[in-house]
């Protein structure tokens, strides 16, 4: 079909009903058939690349996954009530989705651009995965300081992607979720890091001490919560490792980077199947979410993350908010140090909670 322009097939006219994927590719199609929409009713995939002259697709009632890429002249996608994922790739000129209630992925790729599409506000995806430049990745990770972010905010999980040089660059954002604090403000779900982190504005780390001044008792408990939230991550990982021997070194060394890379994937990916596996069957035990790395795309403090972090600090001292993290460490309270120095007694103590946590990790 490479020359082929037109593509007859009126609504009347019945073929095709099993038809589950289609690809058209490489093609001068102006438009995709109205008969394919109505009559081809197991269609569940729609895949069009390099289909230069189509300027909409509509009303595809079954299909549940569509890909469309490099077509440069595509401007809308409207009324597909049942589309559940949808890939954009170097759709430059596409302009409007409408009616699309239950997606549930949006796939987009373009290096070119330098600003999210408008679509994007009106889209009621639960995930967004982007690839595109630095400088946008950059604004997602501003967070509300960005110029984008009203147009994914709404979005519950978002992996956005940058390739600069010979680096890849990933920045994720956890679910939408947020947390209505004490002076009524919101603060949304972060990635934490101990001390030897940056402070970011997706990344909070504990307060540290500042030329021997002690922490007010707001950021003493910050610091104990972040602690326990801390512990319980240091327990996941000693379960891991003591589940994959391999990970701590036991017969095997690696070759290189990359193999050492899969080897730790597959343990992950194995682990978590084990975990879900154990739920399944009732054994109780605490979920994993999925997890949501991030790549530094910025090397200075933001003022935003300073504010939430002290929001933070203050919403637990004023309204006595308890959590299982602190529960779990409060036997391993943390002392801020700007040095990272600690006295004989505070690291005997640290040691016997992590020896908890992982006594506790081989029993379950």
């Amino acid at each position: 079909m490479v020359e082929c322009e037109e593509w007859e097939w009126e609504k009347q006219v019945k073929a095709m009903p099993r038809l589950e994927k289609l690809v058209l590719g490489n093609c001068k199609l102006k438009r995709v058939p109205p008969g394919l929409a109505c009559n081809a009713r197991a269609l569940k995939c729609l895949v069009l690349q390099g289909v230069q002259l189509v300027s909409y697709l509509e009303n595809f009632p079954f299909v549940v996954e569509l890909e469309v890429i490099r077509i440069p002249g595509l401007e809308r996608i409207t009324n597909l009530p049942s589309l559940q994922k949808l890939t954009i790739i170097n759709c430059s000129k596409l302009k409007v989705l409408d009616r699309i209630p239950v997606l549930e992925r949006l796939v987009l790729e373009d290096y070119a651009m330098e600003k999210l599409p408008e679509y994007m506000q009106d889209i009621k995806s639960r995930h967004l995965q982007l690839d595109c430049r630095v400088w946008l990745l950059a604004q997602l990770a501003a967070g509300q300081s960005g110029t984008e972010w009203d147009k994914f905010s709404h979005v519950e999980h978002v992996n956005a992607y940058a390739h600069h040089r010979s680096n890849r660059r990933k920045w994720g954002r956890l679910n939408s979720s947020k947390l209505k604090l004490s002076d009524g403000s919101d603060v949304g779900e972060y990635v934490i890091g101990d001390a030897g982190y940056p402070l970011l504005p997706w990344l909070l780390t504990p307060y540290q001490l500042e030329k021997d001044l002690s922490l007010s008792d707001s950021k003493v408990e910050f610091n104990s919560r972040h602690h326990g939230a801390i512990v319980i991550a240091q327990k996941a990982l000693a379960r891991l490792k003591d589940t994959w021997k391999c990970l701590q070194g036991e017969g095997w060394h690696p070759n290189n980077q990359l193999e050492m890379f899969w080897t730790v994937k597959t343990c992950c990916l194995l682990h978590n199947i084990v975990i879900y596996m154990e739920e399944e069957h009732g054994a109780g035990m605490p979920s994993d979410q999925e997890q949501y790395t991030s790549g530094q795309v910025r090397q200075i403090a933001d003022e935003d993350a300073v504010r939430v972090r002290d929001a933070l600090s203050r919403h637990m001292m004023e309204s006595g908010a308890h959590t299982m993290a602190a529960e779990d460490a409060q036997e391993v309270v943390p002392v801020a140090s700007g040095s990272g120095d600690e006295n004989k007694e505070q690291k005997e103590r640290r040691r016997q909670g992590a020896d908890r946590g992982m006594e506790k990790a081989h029993d379950s």
